[in-house]
């Protein structure tokens, strides 16, 4: 239901920006792209680094593990999108009806902006997922050093 919304908000964005001054130039496809590209590779790396070896709850590890699962299956698939949408910039595929017009190269530049927000969103939710490794951590160390006094 939540992707359903979301690809909402990016058709009526998309629709709304076509009423405004605003264009996407060719440079614009590219630079968002070579930066979702950069974040995508970033990402992979930092996801392919978290270790849980020092963990010991295992409900905590698969808990954690499930979740940077999603995150990395979010990345491939906001890339895998943002690379066809850079493939379909080219198409020329306009639909007018009446007062009614959709442009794809609004939806895809809509759709890269949102890629581009929602991959920073992903980051943060890393970054928060790190934390709560190295609190689960600390709190086994500060465990492990109670019991031996």
């Amino acid at each position: 239901m939540k992707w359903l919304l979301r690809t909402i908000f990016v058709i009526i964005v998309a629709f709304g920006l076509q009423y405004t001054p605003i264009s996407f130039s060719d440079d614009f496809y590219s630079a968002i792209y070579t930066i979702i590209g950069i974040m995508f590779s970033l990402a992979f790396s930092q996801i392919m680094s978290f270790t849980f070896t020092e963990i010991q709850n295992d409900k905590f590890v698969k808990k954690q593990r499930k979740q940077l699962s999603r995150i990395m299956t979010l990345y491939i698939v906001l890339f895998a999108f943002a690379t066809a949408a850079l493939l379909l910039k080219s198409i020329t595929l306009k639909y007018e009806w009446k007062w009614v017009k959709l442009d794809i190269r609004f939806l895809i530049g809509s759709y890269l902006i949102f890629s581009l927000v929602y991959s920073i969103k992903n980051f943060i939710s890393l970054a928060k997922l790190k934390d709560q490794i190295d609190d689960e951590i600390r709190k086994m160390k500060r465990k492990q050093e109670d019991n031996l006094l």
